[in-house]
């Protein structure tokens, strides 16, 4: 038989949006995703916890690696897969299929888009999971 396409998910999830990775060493990891071929298309910096973190962010195809860590650690250990977002075709849809499953969407960092977290601690998923609007056309 022929292999079916993709249905529709009662969610109303579309797509992976971003996979986000861990690095205990930003320029180690940076320099290992471009030695394999990635590009890094954009880096922001921002202060929390007293201290700068770096977001680097990399295209795989329609998917993005966003590499998170602390802007000027040097530490041991691989990057690990940190967290996830999906998007959604309707995010408001979404957020009422989730009920209180999910927190209220809200302005994402990327403009002209919206998200809203899964909450992965009362559903025992180890995993944060956030949910997004599509990106703007």
């Amino acid at each position: 038989a022929e292999p079916g396409g993709p249905s529709a998910h009662p969610t109303g999830v579309v797509a992976i949006d971003h996979v986000v990775a861990m690095s205990p060493a930003m320029d180690r990891t940076t320099a290992a995703l471009e030695a394999a071929g990635l590009e890094a298309r954009r880096t922001r910096r921002f202060e929390a916890g007293g201290a700068t973190r770096r977001q680097t962010f990399f295209w795989l195809g329609t998917t993005i690696l966003e590499l998170v860590g602390d802007d000027t650690a040097h530490g041991d250990g691989p990057a690990v897969l940190w967290g996830l977002a999906l998007t959604c075709a309707d995010l408001d849809r979404t957020a009422s299929v989730l009920g209180d499953r999910v927190g209220a969407p809200k302005p994402a960092v990327q403009p002209d888009r919206r998200i809203a977290t899964l909450r992965t601690r009362d559903l025992d998923i180890s995993l944060p999971i956030a949910l997004m609007s599509p990106h703007p056309t």
